[in-house]
């Protein structure tokens, strides 16, 4: 079976990965296409994708669904998916099949139509739970019958990674906390400065830390280090180690970190599921809501600085904190191939 692989945004490189992996066999031919974070992420991982401009990207795709013949097409589809509405509408002109796993669980309308009805769609839907399915459907007037519930191959590899990596972890006599910031809209990094800034006061009062920030790969990175060398000129906690880890990649941090704190980011996901202790900072004047936190973490958001310092109390008590849910990581990979493997014999 001949499959393309298309995904330009970091969200549906990582979900497509296991998929590619997963693909990888003598009987099939695999042909990737990757621009922006998705090519970087390809290629660091071992991979050879074709890097496509995004100037000329209408031509290339055409070009290449030519060339290859593709049975079926498959999109990583995240939050920005201009692209990917290119890729479906050229498929669907050389009437071949394509699926769109969907990365997370926010803004899933703007995904496949934003502000123009008229956008092509994916001729199938792979959704991470059922409420993505019935979202799917509601928002975007999709028929049930074009939609799969998958599951999610991205956070079924990184937190079964993540689970067998933190078995050899060295118990530390200074405990670390990793922070993880996400913009609220574009670039900005106020939204995630200040909740930062919160969090190292409440922190003040407690024994020796060390507090790795990590921004997101959005924002910008200046008011970070600004931010940084105020804390280091008039420090808050003499024996606190604050610093960014901007270069250091998130799985890293999640392997070493004791707590994973942050905004509502899918870092946040990644990190209950694979057992690590965890609290989201969502100050209600200031958040966006991910219904996925709202579904599998809610207990664990705290919304003042009182809650947020009773659920720091409260980890020490707790033994396990790891999420089960079989509709999500349990054979993600396999089910999304399914679907892929029928499309293309159809």
């Amino acid at each position: 079976m001949r499959m393309l692989f298309f995904a330009n945004d970091l969200g549906g490189g990582n979900a497509l990965l296991p998929l590619i992996d997963k693909a990888g066999t003598s009987v099939n031919r695999c042909f990737l296409i990757a621009m922006g974070p998705s090519f970087d992420l390809w290629e660091t991982s071992g991979l050879n994708p074709f890097k496509a401009n995004p100037k000329t990207f209408r031509i290339q795709i055409h070009a290449l669904i030519e060339k290859h013949r593709p049975d079926v097409i498959v999109t990583g589809t995240s939050i920005g998916s201009r692209f990917e509405h290119i890729v479906w509408s050229e498929a669907k002109r050389a009437r071949v099949p394509t699926l769109a796993i969907i990365d997370g669980w926010v803004k899933i309308r703007d995904r496949f139509l934003g502000a123009d009805r008229r956008r092509a769609l994916p001729e199938r839907f792979g959704a991470v739970d059922l409420h993505i399915k019935r979202t799917v459907v509601r928002t975007c007037k999709v028929s049930p019958s074009r939609i799969d519930v998958v599951g999610h191959p991205h956070l079924q590899a990184i937190t079964a990674d993540l689970r067998r990596e933190r078995r050899t972890r060295a118990i530390k006599s200074c405990p670390t906390i990793g922070f993880f910031s996400t913009p609220l809209v574009d670039s900005e990094s106020t939204h995630g400065i200040a909740a930062a800034n919160d969090l190292v006061r409440q922190l003040a009062a407690r024994p020796r830390i060390k507090l790795l920030i990590k921004p997101h790969p959005r924002e910008r990175i200046e008011p970070w280090k600004e931010w940084i060398a105020s804390l280091h000129a008039d420090p808050i906690h003499p024996a606190m180690e604050v610093c960014i880890s901007d270069s250091l990649p998130t799985k890293q941090i999640l392997k070493e970190v004791d707590i994973a704190i942050g905004l509502p980011t899918s870092v946040m996901i990644e990190a209950a599921f694979a057992g690590i202790p965890v609290i989201i900072l969502e100050p209600t004047e200031r958040s966006h809501r991910n219904p996925a936190i709202d579904r599998y973490l809610s207990d664990r958001v705290a919304r003042t600085c009182d809650e947020l310092i009773r659920k720091m109390d409260a980890l020490a008590s707790i033994e396990e904190t790891r999420i089960f849910d079989d509709a999500i990581t349990r054979e993600a990979d396999s089910r999304a191939m399914r679907v892929v493997r029928i499309l293309g014999k159809a």
